[in-house]
């Protein structure tokens, strides 16, 4: 009988220090469950998209994480950038993109592109930028940041661009530049 009375006072003794010890720090619990977390990470990804077994881009990136906190504004994330290579099917001509860091506005299909941005196309034009913002859905590029199109026969800067995605047509704010022109000869 004097057991069975010390295991239970040593049993209320225990669960006393044990739930009394025990507490919750608010606004530790409220940060916790107000942070993102990624729903999905990857490392070392290579992405081929195809369609109809022909290849039409690859996404290549050191690390991916996709965050799907608000579902109105899902988003994925490149920390470490990431390489965006197109194939056009009519002309046969590969477009880049290069950078070392990026975000893809999912819903939006709008890509936000920073530091040390690269793209190329296939006619040899190369455009570099700090930040470029490409609207996949509207196949066009843009930024209000300084950039610089360099081509075979001149060098456009300018602060503020639109273009198309394969780099043609493209229009800047605040143009300066060099361009070559061949000049004819006079007939007479």
């Amino acid at each position: 009988m004097k057991q069975i009375k010390r295991s239970i006072v040593a049993s209320l003794v225990g669960a006393t220090v044990l739930f009394s010890s025990c507490k919750n720090d608010v606004k530790k619990i409220a940060q916790f469950e107000t942070q993102e977390y990624p729903y999905l990470s990857s490392y070392n990804l290579k992405v081929t998209r195809t369609d109809s077994a022909k290849v039409q881009g690859t996404l290549e990136a050191p690390e991916l994480h996709q965050y799907k906190y608000d579902p109105k504004k899902p988003y994925t994330e490149f920390p470490q950038g990431c390489v965006i290579t197109r194939l056009n099917e009519e002309t046969g001509e590969l477009s880049r993109l290069s950078c070392k860091y990026a975000i893809l506005h999912e819903k939006e299909q709008l890509y936000e592109a920073k530091i040390n941005v690269v793209v190329s196309n296939g006619a040899g034009d190369t455009l570099k930028s700090e930040q470029l913002f490409w609207d996949a859905k509207k196949k066009l590029i843009y930024t209000d940041q300084f950039v610089q199109l360099i081509s075979k026969n001149s060098v456009l800067s300018g602060t503020g661009f639109r273009s198309s995605q394969d780099l043609s047509n493209p229009e800047f704010d605040n143009l300066s530049g060099e361009v070559e022109f061949e000049q004819e000869e006079a007939q007479q």
